[in-house]
């Protein structure tokens, strides 16, 4: 995450529409897996879904100013982020590859109406 940007930056809110209009965010549904979530991990789930969707092309984390790629599996409880393919870091052990976000509060009302 990227600690300097501010929890009111323009770009989540429609970062995080996007993501879950190609992603899968019914995960984040009431009473799911992951209905437990607060607002920054709500957007995490929503951005790693549409980065792993997308076989976890660069590309796919280009979320402006509110996004980066991490090693760290940012599951929790009962809620398990998804990895879709399995990355090879040339002979480096393998690891998985998870996508987080940095987080703004109407991020958790955009993706209440889900």
């Amino acid at each position: 995450m990227k600690p300097n940007v501010r929890l009111d930056d323009p770009q989540v809110g429609p970062s995080v529409s996007y993501a879950c209009s190609l992603g899968d965010c019914t995960s984040l549904g009431i009473g799911t897996s992951c209905g437990d979530l607060d607002a920054k991990e709500n957007v995490s789930y929503a951005f790693n879904s549409y980065y792993q969707i997308n076989d976890q092309l660069d590309t796919a984390c280009k979320f402006p100013n509110v996004s980066e790629v991490t090693r760290t599996d940012p599951s929790t409880g009962t809620c398990r982020f998804p990895i879709m393919i399995e990355p090879y870091y040339g002979g480096a052990a393998h690891e998985r590859v998870f996508f987080l976000p940095l987080v703004m509060a109407v991020a958790i009302t955009m993706l209440s109406v889900l």
